[in-house]
């Protein structure tokens, strides 16, 4: 039982369903997925020796501390995300901060993927183009290498090109805001822009949880 997966998958599909989600929500930045920890492990303290918590848990009662989400978090996150922290509870401070920028500073309407137009461009690149002549007359393992040498590339310059691109609009809608002029224009603009969710459904779905949906639009993405 205890070997048994809660759900099983791959660990490239989480990764990429997990920076889907965050992208898709409009955050900022994309922290790595396993910064997420298991809530429920919190009840545990107090409720346990700590010999026998860290016996279950497999690690020492200060990994736990300074690496799960403990379950006092919810109460702080609820009120103030710092006035409720303790001189003894120093060390939350910078994991709350974290999670009042992942959120408060969102907006839903930033650049979720690259146009069309923006993807071809990767096509006229020297290595792509020489790429796809050497496979008119490639064998057909040759091909294959080929194939998965430009999708590689493509890939990683769609995740470049992705970064710079929300990036600028950020950029764009902070100076904006800083001016006090509207920023519909450029919201407009990065939503028309979107096509197809081209990595997975999934992260669109999950996305929708990390949103703050009773937030106007004109104050997303500007709290402190």
């Amino acid at each position: 039982m205890l070997d048994k997966y809660i759900v099983d998958i791959h660990y490239t599909t989480l990764r990429k369903v997990w920076e889907h989600s965050c992208i898709v929500s409009g955050a900022r930045d994309v922290p790595r997925y396993y910064c997420l920890r298991v809530r429920s492990g919190g009840r545990t303290i107090g409720a346990l020796r700590e010999v026998l918590h860290c016996y279950i848990f497999s690690n020492s009662i200060d990994v736990f501390k300074n690496s799960y989400q403990k379950n006092s978090y919810q109460a702080s996150l609820s009120a103030n995300l710092m006035e409720l922290l303790t001189e003894e509870a120093e060390q939350d401070r910078a994991f709350l901060a974290t999670q009042g920028d992942f959120f408060f500073t969102a907006d839903e309407g930033a650049p979720i993927d690259l146009t069309t137009h923006e993807l071809a461009q990767f096509e006229l690149r020297n290595g792509i183009t020489a790429a796809r002549s050497r496979m008119k007359s490639a064998t057909r393992h040759e091909r294959t290498l080929l194939r998965d040498r430009c999708t590689a590339e493509i890939r990683t310059l769609s995740t470049l090109q992705l970064d710079v691109k929300r990036a600028q609009f950020f950029d764009q809608i902070d100076k904006c805001r800083a001016r006090g002029l509207p920023t519909d224009g450029i919201r407009s603009k990065a939503l028309k822009e979107r096509t197809a969710l081209s990595l997975t459904q999934g992260g669109a779905a999950i996305a929708k949880f990390l949103q703050v949906s009773d937030m106007p639009a004109d104050r997303v993405g500007n709290i402190r």
